[in-house]
C-alpha cells in the first residue's frame, strides 16, 4: 500500500511507472523525459541538430559504443509521439533516485548522479532505437533532433 502511494504522489514514483524505454512526465511548469526500463550506464553525445542519449546494455569497450552510435541506420529510429522543449539553461540528466535539490558534484572516482547537457534552446522531436550491431554490442538510444529553435 505504501508503494502505491509513492508511485502515485512523487516524481520518483511517477518516473518508476514508465514501463517503456522512454516516457514523458509533467513536472512543475515543464515536462521531463524519463529513460525507463532497467537502470543502465547512460551518457550523451551532442550532434549538430541535438544529441543522442546512449544507454549501454552491453559492449566490449567505449570505442565499440562510439562506433555503433555513429553507424545507426536511419530506418532503425522510431519516432516518439511527443516533442520536447529545451529551455535556455539546457538539460540536466540525473538519476531519478536523487532528489534534485540534493545533487552533489561528481566524485573523484568518476561517479556521476547528474550531468549538465549543453543543448540549444528549442523544440525537439525525440526518436528511440534499440540497436544491436553485433553479438557483443547492445545499446538503447534516444535522439533529440531539433525541429525549430526558440528565440531568447
Amino acid at each position: 500500500m505504501v508503494w502505491e502511494t509513492v508511485r502515485n504522489h512523487t516524481d520518483y514514483g511517477r518516473a518508476c511507472s514508465v514501463d517503456d524505454y522512454l516516457g514523458m512526465l509533467e513536472v512543475g511548469p515543464g515536462r521531463c523525459l524519463v529513460l525507463g526500463d532497467e537502470p543502465m550506464a547512460t551518457t550523451f553525445f551532442p550532434t549538430a541538430d541535438g544529441g543522442i542519449f546512449v544507454r549501454w546494455i552491453h559492449a566490449e569497450n567505449e570505442q565499440d559504443v562510439v562506433r555503433a552510435v555513429r553507424s545507426v541506420p536511419e530506418s532503425l529510429w522510431a519516432r516518439f509521439p511527443d516533442t520536447f522543449e529545451v529551455g535556455i539553461g539546457g538539460l540536466l540528466l540525473l538519476d531519478s533516485a536523487c532528489q534534485g535539490d540534493e545533487l552533489r558534484p561528481p566524485s573523484a572516482a568518476g561517479i556521476f548522479s547528474w550531468m549538465k547537457l549543453s543543448v540549444p534552446k528549442g523544440t525537439y522531436q525525440v526518436y528511440t532505437a534499440d540497436y544491436q550491431p553485433d553479438e557483443w554490442t547492445h545499446l538503447i538510444l534516444h535522439r533529440l533532433k531539433q525541429i525549430r529553435s526558440r528565440s531568447t
